[in-house]
């Protein structure tokens, strides 16, 4: 019940501040539709674990899910990043995160049940399994009815009218190079908005094409530099801001990085 509810908490915290990707150095798994995924697998685990339901296979979903979330959070420590993003917009460490996961293995494994029959375990199983893939494709379902899309479903959900995306990988870069790419900024108000500037210091410029005008329902891209400084190596990550003339969303946060290493040619 312990872990249930640990699960739940941290499907909530997702929902409510998505513009923090608990994935945000694997490229992919930053999308809209992997982050929907893991919160609705968050949701179901969690609410299979606290009703007792097939317990032992519980158990087994549950340490797994648990060890991938701990290689993922090992993982950002090691390269530096300071927040998992695991409960949102709430900032943990990685490494406290890893602690939580390693934690939540070890409940799992001390309240293993010993006696279970193992035919109804399996039905069970694979009834979990059925149910997840169908309320999976339910929810994509009504993203679409209902919104349009995935994107724009997360975006209603947790009350943002202006995205970007999570992450955007710059590849990699020599130390003292200076990276460039493009991000798209989607409107999805019912009024025009203005990018009016955005993040300039020595790492990291996002102002070259400002301001611009969004029309509502609309993106448009803008371009980003970033500079890798002298003597970095490895992952190497930035968060840079737009700013905007919409009063009820004055940022828009963007997470940027590249892979620093002398020997890039």
């Amino acid at each position: 019940m312990l872990v249930g509810l640990v699960l739940l908490a941290a499907a909530g915290l997702k929902l409510s501040g998505l513009e923090v990707s608990p994935y945000a150095q694997f490229g992919w798994l930053s999308t809209s539709w992997v982050q929907l995924a893991a919160i609705e697998w968050e949701l179901v685990l969690g609410i299979w674990l606290i009703s007792g339901l097939y317990a032992r296979v519980g158990t087994y979903a549950g340490v797994f899910t648990f060890l991938t979330f701990g290689i993922v959070s090992c993982y950002l420590g090691i390269v530096g990043q300071a927040s998992c993003g695991c409960f949102g917009t709430v900032e943990i460490s990685p490494w406290i995160a890893f602690a939580v996961d390693v934690l939540a293995i070890g409940v799992l494994l001390i309240g293993y049940p010993r006696v279970i029959h193992r035919s109804v375990e399996f039905t069970g199983f694979v009834g979990v399994i059925c149910g997840s893939i169908l309320l999976l494709c339910i929810s994509v379902a009504l993203c679409y009815i209902l919104f349009g899309s995935a994107p724009a479903a997360l975006a209603k959900l947790r009350g943002e009218k202006l995205t970007a995306p999570q992450y955007l990988d710059l590849g990699h870069g020599k130390p003292g190079e200076v990276l460039e790419g493009t991000v798209s900024i989607q409107n999805w108000s019912d009024q025009p908005v203005r990018l009016i500037g955005g993040t300039t210091d020595c790492s990291c410029v996002t102002t070259s094409e400002l301001p611009i005008t969004i029309p509502a329902g609309e993106s448009r891209t803008v371009k980003v530099m970033l500079k890798i400084p002298i003597g970095e190596q490895g992952q190497f990550t930035r968060t840079a801001m737009f700013m905007t003339d919409y009063d009820h969303q004055r940022t828009i946060q963007l997470h940027l990085g590249c892979y620093a290493d002398d020997a890039v040619k």
